[in-house]
């Protein structure tokens, strides 16, 4: 819906010109430049009690739906700013759709690189091709049926409103279902369980220990686990 959505609201509504609808296509490969790395490290580090991912996936998806909700309604909001001279009026539609476009796009990469890394911290080692492999089916899905939905609606940049509003309805509902069904392992648990493991590889191992067979087969002169 973005990609078909927001160049003739540029160009048509806000009569922007083809250049500058063209120009802010650049804050999408910006922001995944700038959040994939950032909030993937992040989530790693975090030990919030409500997960590694979840918080990024309930922020991300709270700041898209707000910079939708903005970015469809720009000529609304631009009057807040401007109202009477209609130069300063344009120009303050540019820039509310502009500054809301590009916080979705941020908003967007901020839950969808966590999204991601839910589905693989769920599954093993073996599983991740077809976890990721499904992911990217269901999403190459979601936007044929995102495409048939537009063309069933006709002119859908004179009804952006109501088509956003669905938008944020089906991101939020699918959203909710997955931060109730996909069950994180709590991160504090997961680094008391690995300080256990490591104290427990480095007790001496005697009797018929794996770690005392393996170092009668392969004995070494400073053995570490």
């Amino acid at each position: 819906m973005e990609f078909a959505l927001t160049t003739p609201f540029f160009t048509k509504t806000l009569r922007s010109g083809e250049v500058m609808a063209h120009r802010v296509w650049i804050l999408g490969p910006i922001s995944g430049l700038v959040m994939a790395p950032l909030v993937g490290a992040w989530s790693d580090r975090s030990r919030s009690r409500y997960g590694k991912r979840r918080p990024f996936i309930v922020v991300g998806t709270i700041v898209s739906v707000c910079a939708l909700a903005v970015f469809c309604q720009a000529p609304q909001v631009a009057t807040w700013f401007s109202a009477e001279d209609p130069d300063a009026l344009h120009r303050a539609q540019l820039i509310v759709a502009i500054v809301s476009f590009g916080v979705l796009d941020f908003a967007l990469n901020g839950l969808m690189w966590p999204l991601r890394a839910l589905f693989s911290d769920m599954v093993s080692q073996d599983q991740q091709h077809e976890i990721q492999s499904t992911a990217a089916m269901l999403g190459g899905f979601g936007e044929m049926v995102s495409s048939l939905l537009m063309s069933s609606v006709g002119n859908p940049v004179t009804r952006i409103r109501p088509v956003m509003l669905f938008a944020s309805a089906v991101l939020l509902v699918s959203v909710l279902a997955t931060c109730a069904f996909c069950r994180e392992v709590d991160p504090n648990q997961a680094d008391l369980d690995y300080n256990e493991a490591l104290l427990a590889c480095e007790e001496p191992s005697t009797g018929d220990s794996p770690a005392a067979r393996i170092h009668e087969i392969a004995p070494v002169e400073d053995a570490s686990c």
